[in-house]
């Protein structure tokens, strides 16, 4: 009957904007590369180079398939989608970009009976939600051929049976979503959003405050000078705890309402604001032009209220509790930076920017603060697959001994950051490794975090590590000849 059709319905070319045109081209790539994948296995399941390439390419099809069904289900029944709001809890370089062949490649794998590495308990919980959306997706393919084949020379129509199954498909999309990024991912609270916005707010009043003190001038903001980066963290604390005294950083707020990130630092910052609160302001503003211009702490001036010793130990105060956020939560650091970024060069005309300048922007902003996202949602899916574990690099290359990256060779920066391979134990930039393989079983006295969960590896070591999914990818059912309707 397919065939018959097809001397009467000629099908559009890739380039169509038709729903049903992008949704039968998608479909058709999809079940190509699973063919090849199917093929490769009974044939050849020790290419792992070629293996790997397949598995990117399905991933690439699978992304581009489950997109067509979101525009879809967006144009069909636009007032029944479900609000996708939660995605703001995940972590901010998992936000940067659509993961949709990971979720659904994870949702086939553990359906087929793989399980999340050092997850299982969590895995046989999501089983049914991996199973459910599998299930939703084929009954929706199978339906869109159908529909593809009879109007396609017309516009977009949906029968009542395609809307119950984007309905449907839309449902157990979501629900899957969250429970997997939830185990793979530690997933924000409310309250830690919270906490983060309030210190964005407090980052860019005091940035706006710096502005309109002439410490610095917004186009020195704009071009990202290392320097400000340096100081917006310093200014912040002067400024939250003399001027936003009931503020995020307030010490003598209760502790479980206090960042996380600053909760350690609570009997430094009580010190440091009773030192602030014995100051004039001409040695505050004095403070802050040394603080802001990173200068030695001789530089300081006093007018005799208080001794010039104290003011040199409040400026290294100050200094240690900025730079150890930089230390010791970068990942926080950097996302309150460009949030608070963002609120401070927002104007009110930016509300009518277009759609490409938006992602122009946005690009921008993950260039600047360097939060790679091209390669972790597909990691997700090949973590799911991965019963064996990474063994970390017992001889790490000393950050002292390196100025380059070990791959691409180019000069570390504030923005190109320094990362361990902790496979190889070389240095490198983020670029050069954006994988995360899993370290399998912990110890008992190692802390439940998210960068021990997963390890990050360089390129050289990601494409080694792949071949030990050979096992875990026979427990995929085999895939059928299909052929395109």
């Amino acid at each position: 009957m397919q065939s018959i059709r097809r001397l009467f319905y000629k099908i559009a070319g890739p380039d169509s904007k038709h729903p049903l045109a992008l949704f039968h081209h998608c479909d058709f790539s999809v079940m190509h590369q699973m063919r090849e994948l199917s093929q490769l296995m009974k044939t050849n399941p020790d290419n792992l180079d070629r293996r790997s390439q397949l598995l990117r390419q399905l991933k690439d099809s699978q992304h581009n398939l489950i997109g067509v069904f979101k525009y879809l289900v967006e144009t069909a029944i636009p007032d029944l989608q479900i609000s996708t709001e939660f995605r703001i809890k995940y972590p901010d370089e998992m936000q940067t970009e659509d993961f949709n062949g990971s979720i659904w490649f994870g949702a086939e794998c553990l359906a087929a009976g793989s399980q999340i590495a050092n997850h299982e308990i969590e895995s046989l919980e999501i089983r049914p939600y991996a199973t459910r959306l599998s299930k939703s997706i084929s009954q929706l393919r199978q339906r869109l051929r159908d529909e593809s084949q009879q109007y396609y020379y017309h516009e977009p129509f949906f029968s009542e049976r395609v809307k119950e199954l984007l309905k449907e498909f839309d449902r157990s999309w979501v629900d899957f979503e969250f429970r997997y990024m939830s185990i793979m991912f530690n997933i924000r609270t409310e309250t830690q959003l919270l906490h983060q916005h309030e210190l964005a707010v407090l980052f860019s009043e005091a940035t706006l405050r710096a502005i309109g003190n002439n410490y610095f001038t917004e186009d020195m903001l704009e071009m990202m000078d290392p320097t400000i980066m340096f100081s917006i963290p310093r200014l912040s604390i002067i400024f939250g705890l003399t001027v936003n005294v009931d503020g995020p950083i307030n010490p003598r707020r209760p502790r479980s309402n206090t960042p996380s990130c600053f909760k350690q630092y609570n009997r430094l910052l009580t010190e440091i604001k009773d030192s602030l609160s014995s100051l004039s302001e001409k040695e505050i503003i004095s403070l802050e032009k040394a603080l802001c211009s990173c200068e030695d702490a001789n530089t300081l001036s006093t007018d005799g209220s208080v001794d010039n010793e104290a003011l040199k130990a409040l400026f290294i105060s100050i200094s240690k509790v900025a730079d150890q956020l930089q230390s010791n939560y970068p990942r926080d650091l950097r996302a309150i930076m460009k949030q608070a970024y963002i609120f401070t060069l927002s104007k009110p005309e930016d509300e009518e920017e277009t759609m490409e300048e938006r992602r122009r922007r946005e690009a921008k902003l993950r260039d600047r603060f360097d939060m790679p996202s091209d390669s972790i949602t597909f990691d997700l899916s090949l973590t799911s697959l991965m019963h064996s574990s990474t063994e970390m690099c017992t001889e790490w290359e000393a950050d002292s001994e390196s100025h380059a990256c070990h791959s691409c060779h180019d000069k570390f920066s504030f923005f190109r950051r320094k990362h361990h391979c902790r496979a190889c134990g070389k240095v490198v930039c983020a670029q050069c490794s954006p994988h995360y393989l899993p370290q399998g079983p912990k110890n008992d006295d190692d802390d439940d975090d998210d960068d021990e969960r997963l390890l990050r590896v360089c390129n050289t070591c990601y494409i080694r590590e792949l071949g030990k999914i050979t096992q875990s990818l026979s427990l995929r059912p085999q895939l059928p000849n299909v052929t395109s309707s």
